[in-house]
């Protein structure tokens, strides 16, 4: 749980497939939880193999506690299924209201 007035870190991994992100953040998130920070690793890369590279299922769309880590939580998350919920959220409101350009539309 985030404590008020507590500093958060957003740390971000991208590259073309086949580069190791899932590697690279996965190590990131070990390191930093093990230092005693408490940490969340969301994967939305739709082959899901942040399960396969933490040896437990993430797959369920909320975090989860990652076994042996004790300030790490992880999660997969089914990308289509968060653009459907976030255009229905956004359904009533025009686009020039929320500052999103043709987002919302697309």
């Amino acid at each position: 749980m985030l404590q008020s007035g507590a500093a958060q870190r957003l740390i971000l991994v991208g590259g073309k497939g086949g580069v190791g992100k899932t590697s690279s953040s996965s190590a990131i998130a070990v390191r930093l939880a093990d230092t005693g920070l408490s940490t969340l690793i969301v994967s939305t890369d739709p082959a899901h193999s942040l399960s396969d590279a933490l040896m437990q299922d993430v797959s369920g769309g909320s975090p989860v506690g990652v076994a042996g880590c004790e300030n790490l939580q992880a999660m997969e998350v089914e990308t289509a299924d968060a653009v459907d919920r976030f255009r229905a959220a956004v359904s009533g409101f025009r686009a020039a209201d929320l500052g999103l350009g043709g987002l919302a539309e697309e």
